[in-house]
């Protein structure tokens, strides 16, 4: 390994480097954020908060655990679920109560979180360096994937490095699998330490973001089809974990997928749903390679691909296998337009994060090369000096023009959420402080989202996303209406005691409670169990 005090040096700066251009789309987003609720642009500024409903979704099911001790349940509407995210919505818990051991609390929470996106993007920069440079023993190649890491776009379709959810927070469980994986099959000693480690995270992932799981399945597949000599002396130890991975695949399948009626319906369900038709989001768009990841990552990749063939650098396999999947992916999407495994977006993401260490090693080879061929233009007295500025100036200028257009987002309608404004702000923290939790709230259904996390409130009906949303329509024609009677009828039915609204309602079964800076809250008489509902929850 090379220069082990410098490569900490810049290991260190470049750790820092990914979790300051990631933490800037909250200080200093350069573009518009959307309103969804406005379907308009607004200026981004500085914004301390989650950046997709997706995030607001997971944010309220932790709280909901950490608060109420309540699992396979939505806080939104209060109603039970099947919670396939159960493990990444318990790591939540764990630290939000941890949090408020050291007295962070209330909106402090929702700060807390908008940090983790950028922490998470670190932990897993830092362990791609640790495998990458295991695999190839070379730091240089390691400290050169992370770039290509961070660029790894985000954005409300495709998710991404920007926003923490499971797909990023299981991330490096991926990667440490596949580590393990790898050197188990590489390995003559231990291999049921190693087998035991992967079976662990194989199961932790598979209640943290299942997806993640069955990436996991594929790369242990890919990787044991290249290792057969292999599997004829260690078969005994590679069944045990094959089968200990299939029992919990069941188990899940059967949790999850199941109706009650056997094995076979659950297994039926499972596989239709992991056949996915375009319209599994609600836009639908076709990428461009280029256009999405960026042309200088792409090359570097593919000189990656040569280098690691040519110069057989270290263990090539994993490196090859896990893109080879996501393009296999892709190609049958392209042609028969069903993306199996794995949606169309969340396969692109794989495909992209798993381009990195390819791409890391091109700029290596590149660097190296322009370093080599430029010592003829140096004396001898400062050529190696010399030569490495080169090398050095040859990556800052392709790692430059990577990152012009990194904030970047196209199209503009998959631009990050701003649903929170100084002012609905103030008037949840209003509603936290002078109303009882868990009452229902009538308000509309982007705003809806925040509500439980900033208020504990639940919702007649929010934009579906991570968490279903309840009733969108009865919210739609309680706004949409000029009919007092329809919109008390509205309220009666949904169990609802307060409206939160940016516009002024003039009915006779609502009094105004709330009123400033263009936001009022009203609270209705007229659903006698709101507050009951609520279970008499008063600070």
């Amino acid at each position: 390994m090379e220069g082990e005090r410098e490569t900490v040096v810049l290991l260190v700066l470049a750790l820092a480097l990914a979790f300051m251009l990631s933490y800037s789309v909250h200080a200093v987003y350069p573009y518009e954020f959307i309103d969804p609720d406005a379907g308009q642009g607004v200026v981004a500024g500085f914004y301390p908060y989650p950046l997709h409903s997706d995030e607001w979704s997971h944010l309220s099911a932790g709280l909901a655990i950490a608060e109420e001790g309540r699992i396979n349940f939505n806080p939104l509407t209060g109603e039970g679920m099947s919670d396939r995210e159960l493990g990444f919505h318990l790591f939540l818990a764990g630290l939000f109560r941890i949090l408020k051991f050291f007295m962070i609390q209330g909106v402090g929470l929702v700060y807390a979180y908008h940090l983790l996106a950028s922490l998470m993007l670190v932990v897993n920069s830092f362990i791609l360096f640790w495998i990458v440079s295991r695999f190839t023993q070379s730091n240089w190649i390691g400290l050169a994937s992370i770039p290509f890491l961070v660029l790894v776009p985000s954005n409300a379709n495709i998710l991404g490095n920007w926003f923490f959810t499971p797909q990023t927070f299981s991330l490096a469980l991926v990667f440490v699998y596949a580590f393990v994986f790898s050197e188990a099959l590489e390995s003559r000693e231990g291999l049921a330490k190693q087998f035991a480690l992967a079976g662990i995270i194989f199961l932790a992932s598979i209640f943290i973001y299942p997806f993640a799981a069955l990436l996991m399945a594929l790369l242990s597949a890919g990787l044991m089809a290249t290792r057969i000599g292999f599997i004829r002396k260690s078969w005994k130890s590679l069944l045990v974990l094959c089968g200990a991975m299939l029992v919990v695949s069941v188990l899940f399948i059967m949790l999850y997928f199941g109706d009650g009626s056997g094995l076979s319906s659950a297994l039926r369900h499972f596989f239709s749903e992991i056949s996915f038709e375009p319209g599994w989001t609600s836009i639908e768009y076709s990428y461009s390679a280029i256009g999405l990841y960026g042309m200088i990552p792409l090359l570097m990749a593919l000189l990656g691909s040569v280098c690691l063939v040519w110069k057989r650098k270290g263990e090539p396999r994993l490196f090859f296998i896990w893109p080879v999947i996501h393009l296999a992916i892709l190609l049958i999407y392209n042609l028969t337009g069903t993306s199996f495994f794995f949606p169309y977006q969340r396969n692109l993401f794989y495909l992209m994060v798993s381009l990195a260490p390819l791409a890391g090693m091109g700029l290596y080879w590149i660097a190296e090369l322009a370093g080599r061929h430029s010592r003829v233009f140096f004396s001898r007295k400062n050529r190696k000096r010399q030569a490495r500025m080169v090398a050095i100036g040859v990556v800052a200028i392709l790692l430059i023009l990577s990152f012009k257009s990194y904030y970047r987002i196209e199209p503009a309608s998959f631009s990050l959420h701003k649903l929170i404004t100084p002012e609905n702000k103030e008037a949840f923290e209003w509603l936290d402080k002078n109303e009882a939790h868990y009452q229902t709230l009538m308000t509309s259904p982007f705003v809806s989202l925040v509500a439980y996390p900033l208020a504990r409130m639940r919702v007649v009906g929010a934009m579906s996303a991570s968490l279903e949303g309840g009733d969108f329509e009865a919210v739609m024609a309680f706004f949409g209406s000029s009919d007092c009677g329809e919109k008390e009828d509205l309220m009666r039915e949904k169990g609802a005691g307060l409206v939160l609204s940016s516009e002024n309602i003039e009915c006779s079964f609502l009094k105004e409670i709330y009123s400033r800076k263009g936001i009022r809250i009203y609270k209705t008489y007229a659903v006698d169990a709101a507050v009951d509902a609520a279970e008499g929850v008063k600070r």
